[in-house]
């Protein structure tokens, strides 16, 4: 089990570069149905973000629901917001830096990115990511922004603990207590043996394991929940009850 790295490392970068993508170009050169297509993948895209997000961290969809929820309550004007709830124009600024990073990750972990290095005698592989970041905000003057009415309020108090919290600081599977992932959302801990073997049984199945979340229970026993707007197959899976996991347990 590795330590937990110092609280300043997990702070949210400052001043990050902002990157614009200019896309007027690339849309006049399609047709009208063709830019219809390319807006509603958009649409598509934003409206499937929480589905990503319970899978990154359990507290990863309640802190998008907060920033949606203080960017209406602002109307996108984040300095009134700041002179209604008391808050410093730094203050604001730390939110929305953290706010950026959150939604240029799709959760509150760095996205993993690796760099490759070719020297004359060997290839050197750098990688940054799958840890987590927490805001530079205090959790108190957050909390002071976030009653700006009782909808922002109640997100605060349901996303805030998460949203500070240092441990567990990387993304990973639930046997190291440092690791967290949507994927295995039970307090037992899974370990990658038995993620794997329950991953290769779906496989046979003819199942993603991308669409699936594997819980322990405190009785030796695994629960498989597969994600389907199908009910029928409930009649069907049955076959998949039984099998023996690494660990003696079953599935």
């Amino acid at each position: 089990m590795s330590a937990i790295p110092p609280e300043d490392t997990l702070l949210a970068d400052r001043e990050a570069p902002i990157c614009i993508i200019p896309i007027r170009e690339a849309l006049s050169g399609l047709d009208r149905q063709e830019r219809l297509y390319a807006h509603y993948m958009c649409r598509a895209s934003f409206h499937g973000t929480p589905i990503i997000l319970r899978q990154t961290s359990r507290e990863s969809a309640a802190i998008f629901y907060l920033f949606i929820a203080l960017y209406k309550a602002a109307d996108g004007k984040w300095a009134k917001l700041a002179r209604a709830t008391d808050v410093s124009p730094q203050d604001i600024q730390y939110f929305l830096e953290y706010a950026s990073m959150f939604l240029g990750n799709i959760g509150s972990y760095r996205i993993l990115i690796l760099k490759t290095y070719f020297t004359f005698v060997l290839t050197i592989t750098q990688s940054t990511g799958d840890t987590r970041f927490i805001p530079r905000i205090d959790i108190r003057i957050l909390e002071k922004l976030s009653h700006a009415n009782d909808e922002t309020k109640a997100l605060y108090y349901a996303a805030a603990e998460g949203m500070y919290a240092k441990v567990p600081y990387r993304y990973g599977f639930s046997a190291d207590q440092n690791c967290a992932s949507g994927y295995y959302p039970s307090q037992s801990p899974i370990s990658k043996e038995n993620v794997d073997a329950a991953d290769k049984l779906l496989v046979q199945r003819g199942t993603l394991p991308e669409n699936t979340r594997l819980t322990k229970s405190g009785n030796n026993e695994y629960v498989l929940r597969i994600a389907s707007s199908d009910t029928s197959w409930e009649l069907s899976f049955p076959t998949l009850l039984g099998p023996k996991m690494p660990d003696d347990s079953s599935l």
